[in-house]
């Protein structure tokens, strides 16, 4: 009998209610909202990430000089 790998990693199907029930329902309304915050967070790390190293881009001398730029648009193959 094959077994889905997915099952290794999952609660048995009684399990998860069982464990949900047992909390209080202030808890259990704070589940969507955090969810949704820890998303949030990760999207605004990600948007600093990239801000940040383009800013330490931008402060190298082969851009400041044009030389980046030049190199890009003189190429006869642009990406």
């Amino acid at each position: 009998m094959a077994v889905a790998p997915y099952q290794y990693f999952s609660f048995k199907s009684g399990i998860a209610g069982r464990l949900a029930a047992r909390l209080p329902e202030s808890v259990r309304s704070l589940g969507v909202p955090l969810h949704n915050l820890g998303v949030a967070a990760i999207y605004v790390q990600m948007c600093l990430v990239y801000v940040v190293s383009d800013l330490f881009k931008v402060q190298g001398a082969v851009w400041q000089d044009g030389t980046t730029l030049f190199l890009v648009w003189g190429s006869p193959r642009s990406p």
